[in-house]
């Protein structure tokens, strides 16, 4: 609730948040080997918020498994040829797997 009512404090004062300083900011000139992550990296201290929700999007992972097999569960069923745990702890885990992966 503090760092609300500093905000309003600045609205009132005219203080220019870091997303208007940044939005207003000049524009990098467009070309082809432009590196955004070095871009950020470099103006990290600039806008410190901005910066990291930036590095926060910005790092998610590349992936390169086919979108067939990244939404399909036929390789993931656990069935009694598959699996000689019993179902308790097979569902242990899976649900095992599915926390440390993020997906739950």
């Amino acid at each position: 609730m503090l760092k609300y009512k500093v905000h309003l404090e600045d609205e009132k004062t005219g203080e220019v948040s870091e997303l208007e300083r940044y939005l207003s900011d000049n524009q990098e000139p467009s070309y082809e080997s432009f590196d955004l992550l070095d871009w950020w990296k470099t103006n990290e201290a600039k806008y410190k918020i901005l910066g990291k929700i930036a590095r926060d999007v910005l790092v998610v992972p590349v992936s390169t498994v086919a979108l067939k097999s990244a939404f399909s569960t036929g390789g993931r069923v656990l069935d009694s040829f598959r699996s000689s745990l019993f179902p308790k702890k097979s569902a242990s885990a899976y649900m095992h797997t599915k926390l440390d992966s993020g997906c739950v």
